[in-house]
């Protein structure tokens, strides 16, 4: 699926989404996506600290929009 649906699915539910292509490179990233300043915010679950744990303002770049691997 593509971001929006994701998105679309992920927001009501309170989950977080991520690509299949990140599994392998980047298992313990994912964005929550929300409708506040803070933008998409990226969470890495095996961060211990809290500070870097949450990551706002992450911005897709266009091959991120355009995949259908959400």
């Amino acid at each position: 699926m593509n971001i929006k649906e994701a998105i679309d699915i992920a927001m009501p539910k309170g989950k977080t989404i991520m690509r299949k292509s990140w599994v392998t490179d980047f298992s313990t990233l994912s964005i929550i996506p929300t409708n506040s300043t803070a933008g998409l915010i990226l969470y890495n679950c095996l961060e211990h600290d809290p500070q870097k744990q949450l990551l706002p303002g992450w911005q897709p770049d266009a091959s991120d929009l355009q995949a259908d691997d959400w």
